[in-house]
Protein backbone atom coordinates (compact mmCIF):
# COMPACT_ATOMS: atom_id res chain seq x y z
CA UNK A 1 0.00 0.00 0.00
CA UNK A 2 2.86 2.40 0.65
CA UNK A 3 4.77 1.36 -2.57
CA UNK A 4 1.57 2.55 -4.53
CA UNK A 5 1.09 5.78 -2.83
CA UNK A 6 4.80 6.54 -3.16
CA UNK A 7 4.56 6.31 -6.82
CA UNK A 8 1.62 7.88 -7.23
CA UNK A 9 3.25 10.99 -5.65
CA UNK A 10 6.12 10.85 -8.02
CA UNK A 11 3.97 10.82 -11.32
CA UNK A 12 2.25 14.04 -9.82
CA UNK A 13 4.51 16.58 -11.02
CA UNK A 14 5.07 14.41 -14.84
CA UNK A 15 1.18 14.81 -14.76
CA UNK A 16 0.97 18.88 -14.13
CA UNK A 17 4.04 19.55 -16.20
CA UNK A 18 2.02 17.77 -18.65
CA UNK A 19 -0.65 19.36 -18.63
CA UNK A 20 0.82 22.65 -18.65
CA UNK A 21 2.68 22.04 -21.94
CA UNK A 22 -1.16 20.81 -23.51
CA UNK A 23 -2.10 24.20 -22.55
CA UNK A 24 0.51 26.52 -24.41
CA UNK A 25 0.03 24.48 -27.00
CA UNK A 26 -3.72 24.69 -27.32
CA UNK A 27 -3.44 28.26 -26.42
CA UNK A 28 -0.68 28.68 -29.51
CA UNK A 29 -2.92 27.03 -32.22
CA UNK A 30 -6.25 29.03 -30.95
CA UNK A 31 -4.23 32.43 -31.63
CA UNK A 32 -2.83 30.89 -34.77
CA UNK A 33 -6.35 30.57 -35.81
CA UNK A 34 -7.80 33.70 -35.12
CA UNK A 35 -4.43 35.66 -37.30
CA UNK A 36 -5.99 33.54 -39.83
CA UNK A 37 -9.47 34.46 -40.42
CA UNK A 38 -8.52 37.89 -39.20
CA UNK A 39 -6.27 38.20 -42.21
CA UNK A 40 -3.42 38.72 -40.00
CA UNK A 41 -1.46 35.41 -41.55
CA UNK A 42 1.02 33.46 -38.86
CA UNK A 43 3.65 36.14 -39.62
CA UNK A 44 5.26 37.97 -37.18
CA UNK A 45 2.86 40.44 -34.73
CA UNK A 46 2.84 44.02 -35.58
CA UNK A 47 3.99 46.04 -32.68
CA UNK A 48 1.54 48.42 -30.96
CA UNK A 49 0.42 51.60 -33.19
CA UNK A 50 2.11 54.77 -31.54
CA UNK A 51 -0.97 57.10 -30.92
CA UNK A 52 1.55 60.08 -31.17
CA UNK A 53 0.48 59.97 -35.03
CA UNK A 54 -2.95 61.15 -33.88
CA UNK A 55 -2.15 64.00 -32.37
CA UNK A 56 0.16 65.15 -34.81
CA UNK A 57 -3.09 64.98 -37.06
CA UNK A 58 -4.95 66.74 -34.69
CA UNK A 59 -2.43 69.56 -34.47
CA UNK A 60 -2.24 69.78 -38.11
CA UNK A 61 -6.24 70.14 -38.76
CA UNK A 62 -6.12 73.06 -35.83
CA UNK A 63 -3.51 74.99 -37.39
CA UNK A 64 -5.33 74.64 -40.61
CA UNK A 65 -8.64 75.85 -38.93
CA UNK A 66 -10.23 78.95 -40.58
CA UNK A 67 -10.31 82.26 -39.29
CA UNK A 68 -13.53 83.42 -39.66
CA UNK A 69 -13.25 86.60 -38.25
CA UNK A 70 -11.06 87.61 -41.05
CA UNK A 71 -12.49 87.78 -44.78
CA UNK A 72 -11.05 86.91 -47.52
CA UNK A 73 -11.63 87.92 -51.43
CA UNK A 74 -9.52 85.34 -52.65
CA UNK A 75 -11.07 82.53 -51.06
CA UNK A 76 -15.02 84.27 -52.35
CA UNK A 77 -13.63 85.52 -55.14
CA UNK A 78 -10.86 83.37 -57.07
CA UNK A 79 -11.24 79.76 -54.83
CA UNK A 80 -15.02 79.79 -55.13
CA UNK A 81 -15.62 81.73 -58.34
CA UNK A 82 -18.40 84.40 -56.49
CA UNK A 83 -19.02 87.41 -58.64
CA UNK A 84 -19.18 90.83 -56.68
CA UNK A 85 -22.92 91.10 -57.04
CA UNK A 86 -23.32 87.66 -55.57
CA UNK A 87 -22.94 89.65 -51.70
CA UNK A 88 -22.69 93.25 -52.92
CA UNK A 89 -26.28 94.67 -53.94
CA UNK A 90 -25.54 98.17 -56.13
CA UNK A 91 -26.93 100.67 -54.79
CA UNK A 92 -27.24 99.90 -51.19
CA UNK A 93 -30.08 100.54 -49.15
CA UNK A 94 -27.91 103.66 -47.39
CA UNK A 95 -26.48 105.42 -50.21
CA UNK A 96 -28.72 108.76 -49.15
CA UNK A 97 -28.33 109.13 -45.85
CA UNK A 98 -24.19 108.28 -45.62
CA UNK A 99 -23.41 111.12 -47.57
CA UNK A 100 -25.14 114.56 -47.36
CA UNK A 101 -27.91 115.31 -49.25
CA UNK A 102 -25.66 117.79 -51.82
CA UNK A 103 -23.18 114.71 -52.09
CA UNK A 104 -24.95 111.89 -52.26
CA UNK A 105 -25.21 109.24 -55.44
CA UNK A 106 -26.01 105.68 -56.09
CA UNK A 107 -22.89 103.52 -54.98
CA UNK A 108 -22.23 100.85 -52.35
CA UNK A 109 -21.89 101.70 -49.19
CA UNK A 110 -22.03 99.33 -46.91
CA UNK A 111 -21.10 95.81 -46.24
CA UNK A 112 -23.31 92.83 -47.25
CA UNK A 113 -26.52 92.24 -45.76
CA UNK A 114 -26.79 88.78 -43.65
CA UNK A 115 -28.40 86.72 -46.45
CA UNK A 116 -25.90 86.87 -48.69
CA UNK A 117 -23.31 84.89 -45.75
CA UNK A 118 -25.74 82.93 -44.22
CA UNK A 119 -26.08 80.99 -47.78
CA UNK A 120 -23.00 79.68 -47.00
CA UNK A 121 -21.69 80.15 -43.26
CA UNK A 122 -25.21 79.23 -41.31
CA UNK A 123 -22.92 76.82 -38.82
CA UNK A 124 -20.87 79.95 -38.58
CA UNK A 125 -23.65 82.25 -38.04
CA UNK A 126 -24.71 80.20 -35.24
CA UNK A 127 -21.46 78.65 -33.30
CA UNK A 128 -21.50 79.03 -29.83
CA UNK A 129 -19.07 81.79 -29.38
CA UNK A 130 -18.96 84.65 -26.50
CA UNK A 131 -19.64 87.18 -26.72
CA UNK A 132 -20.56 86.92 -30.34
CA UNK A 133 -19.53 84.36 -33.23
CA UNK A 134 -16.67 85.16 -34.35
CA UNK A 135 -17.68 85.96 -38.00
CA UNK A 136 -19.43 88.90 -36.70
CA UNK A 137 -16.51 90.79 -36.12
CA UNK A 138 -16.10 91.26 -40.19
CA UNK A 139 -18.61 93.41 -40.53
CA UNK A 140 -20.04 95.24 -36.79
CA UNK A 141 -18.33 96.97 -34.25
CA UNK A 142 -20.12 95.17 -32.05
CA UNK A 143 -22.58 92.76 -32.19
CA UNK A 144 -25.52 92.52 -29.69
CA UNK A 145 -29.23 92.89 -29.86
CA UNK A 146 -28.89 95.94 -28.48
CA UNK A 147 -25.24 97.39 -30.24
CA UNK A 148 -25.81 96.76 -34.22
CA UNK A 149 -23.52 99.15 -35.61
CA UNK A 150 -20.64 98.73 -38.22
CA UNK A 151 -17.66 99.79 -39.30
CA UNK A 152 -17.62 102.49 -41.82
CA UNK A 153 -17.40 101.06 -45.83
CA UNK A 154 -14.13 101.99 -47.05
CA UNK A 155 -16.16 103.23 -50.32
CA UNK A 156 -16.74 106.19 -47.89
CA UNK A 157 -13.80 107.75 -48.17
CA UNK A 158 -12.65 110.07 -45.28
CA UNK A 159 -15.45 109.01 -43.20
CA UNK A 160 -13.61 105.29 -43.52
CA UNK A 161 -10.18 106.61 -42.98
CA UNK A 162 -10.76 108.55 -39.89
CA UNK A 163 -12.20 105.19 -38.69
CA UNK A 164 -9.86 103.63 -36.38
CA UNK A 165 -10.30 100.30 -38.31
CA UNK A 166 -8.21 102.25 -41.24
CA UNK A 167 -5.11 102.05 -39.57
CA UNK A 168 -4.54 98.87 -39.94
CA UNK A 169 -6.36 98.17 -43.08
CA UNK A 170 -4.83 96.81 -46.13
CA UNK A 171 -6.97 96.03 -48.91
CA UNK A 172 -7.31 92.87 -50.84
CA UNK A 173 -7.85 95.28 -54.34
CA UNK A 174 -5.76 97.07 -56.58
CA UNK A 175 -7.48 99.44 -58.33
CA UNK A 176 -5.94 99.67 -62.21
CA UNK A 177 -7.17 103.24 -63.92
CA UNK A 178 -6.14 103.21 -67.78
CA UNK A 179 -4.78 106.69 -67.63
CA UNK A 180 -4.49 106.71 -71.51
CA UNK A 181 -8.22 106.54 -72.02
CA UNK A 182 -8.92 109.35 -69.97
CA UNK A 183 -6.22 111.55 -71.02
CA UNK A 184 -8.32 112.71 -73.89
CA UNK A 185 -11.05 112.89 -72.96
CA UNK A 186 -10.98 115.03 -70.09
CA UNK A 187 -7.82 117.21 -71.44
CA UNK A 188 -11.29 118.94 -72.98
CA UNK A 189 -13.17 121.54 -71.10
CA UNK A 190 -15.77 119.82 -69.59
CA UNK A 191 -16.61 122.33 -66.66
CA UNK A 192 -15.65 125.53 -66.00
CA UNK A 193 -12.53 125.80 -64.01
CA UNK A 194 -11.67 128.51 -62.35
CA UNK A 195 -7.92 128.56 -63.18
CA UNK A 196 -5.67 126.15 -66.11
CA UNK A 197 -5.51 123.80 -63.94
CA UNK A 198 -7.74 121.55 -64.61
CA UNK A 199 -6.67 120.97 -68.32
CA UNK A 200 -5.01 117.78 -69.23
CA UNK A 201 -2.63 117.63 -71.85
CA UNK A 202 -0.82 115.00 -73.36
CA UNK A 203 1.44 113.11 -70.95
CA UNK A 204 3.11 109.99 -70.15
CA UNK A 205 2.71 107.59 -67.09
CA UNK A 206 6.11 105.39 -68.19
CA UNK A 207 8.67 106.43 -65.80
CA UNK A 208 11.08 105.25 -68.10
CA UNK A 209 9.76 107.82 -71.24
CA UNK A 210 11.13 111.19 -71.51
CA UNK A 211 8.05 113.66 -70.78
CA UNK A 212 7.43 116.32 -74.55
CA UNK A 213 8.94 119.90 -73.60
CA UNK A 214 5.41 120.76 -73.73
CA UNK A 215 4.05 118.67 -71.14
CA UNK A 216 1.81 120.59 -68.39
CA UNK A 217 2.43 118.33 -64.89
CA UNK A 218 -0.15 120.91 -63.25
CA UNK A 219 -2.84 118.30 -65.54
CA UNK A 220 -2.24 115.72 -62.87
CA UNK A 221 -4.02 118.12 -60.04
CA UNK A 222 -7.20 116.91 -61.46
CA UNK A 223 -7.03 114.45 -59.32
CA UNK A 224 -4.27 114.05 -57.72
CA UNK A 225 -2.97 116.48 -55.34
CA UNK A 226 0.01 117.33 -52.79
CA UNK A 227 -0.99 115.48 -49.71
CA UNK A 228 -0.07 117.52 -46.20
CA UNK A 229 1.75 120.60 -48.28
CA UNK A 230 4.12 122.73 -46.77
CA UNK A 231 2.74 126.04 -47.98
CA UNK A 232 3.53 128.65 -45.91
CA UNK A 233 4.85 126.85 -43.06
CA UNK A 234 8.42 127.14 -41.70
CA UNK A 235 8.23 123.51 -41.05
CA UNK A 236 9.88 121.27 -43.14
CA UNK A 237 9.51 118.08 -41.83
CA UNK A 238 5.76 116.19 -41.37
CA UNK A 239 7.20 115.28 -37.37
CA UNK A 240 10.21 117.07 -35.86
CA UNK A 241 13.66 116.03 -36.55
CA UNK A 242 16.30 114.84 -34.36
CA UNK A 243 18.84 116.74 -33.58
CA UNK A 244 21.57 114.49 -34.72
CA UNK A 245 19.76 113.75 -38.64
CA UNK A 246 22.80 113.92 -41.04
CA UNK A 247 21.71 112.44 -43.85
CA UNK A 248 18.79 110.50 -42.44
CA UNK A 249 16.00 110.04 -44.23
CA UNK A 250 12.71 112.25 -42.35
CA UNK A 251 9.42 112.45 -44.33
CA UNK A 252 8.97 115.64 -45.58
CA UNK A 253 5.58 118.07 -46.17
CA UNK A 254 4.18 117.50 -49.40
CA UNK A 255 6.51 113.64 -50.19
CA UNK A 256 3.39 112.52 -51.64
CA UNK A 257 0.69 112.80 -53.73
CA UNK A 258 -3.22 111.99 -53.15
CA UNK A 259 -5.72 110.16 -55.30
CA UNK A 260 -8.90 109.90 -55.64
CA UNK A 261 -10.35 107.86 -52.16
CA UNK A 262 -14.29 107.51 -53.17
CA UNK A 263 -16.22 106.52 -56.70
CA UNK A 264 -17.35 110.30 -56.94
CA UNK A 265 -15.10 111.29 -59.59
CA UNK A 266 -15.39 108.20 -61.81
CA UNK A 267 -19.72 108.10 -61.38
CA UNK A 268 -19.41 111.42 -62.85
CA UNK A 269 -19.09 110.05 -66.05
CA UNK A 270 -19.41 106.41 -65.68
CA UNK A 271 -22.82 106.46 -64.63
CA UNK A 272 -26.50 104.62 -65.06
CA UNK A 273 -27.73 107.66 -67.21
CA UNK A 274 -25.02 108.13 -69.44
CA UNK A 275 -24.15 104.52 -70.30
CA UNK A 276 -20.53 105.08 -70.41
CA UNK A 277 -19.18 101.62 -69.91
CA UNK A 278 -17.59 100.37 -67.32
CA UNK A 279 -21.26 100.95 -65.40
CA UNK A 280 -21.05 101.02 -61.70
CA UNK A 281 -22.49 97.59 -60.90
CA UNK A 282 -19.54 96.45 -62.77
CA UNK A 283 -17.04 96.18 -59.51
CA UNK A 284 -14.24 94.00 -61.38
CA UNK A 285 -13.80 96.76 -64.32
CA UNK A 286 -11.26 98.63 -62.31
CA UNK A 287 -10.91 96.49 -58.64
CA UNK A 288 -8.78 93.69 -58.92
CA UNK A 289 -7.47 91.09 -56.74
CA UNK A 290 -3.79 92.54 -55.53
CA UNK A 291 -1.01 90.70 -57.62
CA UNK A 292 2.44 89.88 -56.11
CA UNK A 293 4.24 93.31 -56.17
CA UNK A 294 8.23 93.51 -55.48
CA UNK A 295 9.14 94.22 -52.17
CA UNK A 296 8.57 97.74 -51.09
CA UNK A 297 11.54 99.53 -49.08
CA UNK A 298 9.35 100.49 -46.17
CA UNK A 299 10.68 100.34 -42.57
CA UNK A 300 7.86 99.91 -40.26
CA UNK A 301 10.27 100.95 -37.07
CA UNK A 302 11.60 104.16 -38.89
CA UNK A 303 7.78 105.03 -40.10
CA UNK A 304 7.50 104.50 -36.05
CA UNK A 305 9.95 106.53 -35.40
CA UNK A 306 9.25 108.95 -37.44
CA UNK A 307 5.91 109.36 -36.23
CA UNK A 308 3.84 108.28 -39.18
CA UNK A 309 0.42 107.22 -37.73
CA UNK A 310 -1.88 108.75 -40.34
CA UNK A 311 -3.47 106.25 -42.86
CA UNK A 312 -2.95 107.59 -46.36
CA UNK A 313 1.25 108.22 -45.69
CA UNK A 314 1.64 104.73 -44.46
CA UNK A 315 -0.27 103.33 -47.61
CA UNK A 316 1.56 105.47 -49.83
CA UNK A 317 5.26 104.19 -47.89
CA UNK A 318 3.81 100.31 -48.23
CA UNK A 319 3.45 101.00 -52.33
CA UNK A 320 6.47 103.17 -52.51
CA UNK A 321 8.94 99.98 -54.29
CA UNK A 322 12.01 102.10 -54.39
CA UNK A 323 13.39 105.56 -53.82
CA UNK A 324 15.85 106.01 -56.55
CA UNK A 325 13.52 105.22 -59.84
CA UNK A 326 14.32 108.02 -61.86
CA UNK A 327 16.00 107.67 -64.91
Amino acid sequence: MFKDESATKQQAPRRASLFLVGFALLLTAHCVSTAVVSGGGPGPQRPPQNRSPKKSVKSEIQKKRVDYSRFSHETHATDQKLACDFCHKFPTRNWKEVRKVDEAFPDVTEYPEHQSCLNCHRQQFFARERPVPRICYNCHINATPVETSRYPFPSLGEKFLSSARAKDFVSDFRVYFPHEKHLDAISKKLRPWPDESGLFVRASFVTHVVQPEDSDPKSCSVCHQTYQPQGKSDDEFVAKPPKDLGDSFWLKKGTFKSRPTTHGACFTCHNQESELAPLPPNCAACHKLSATAPPADFDPQLAKKIGIDDWWSLTASHNRFSSGAFL
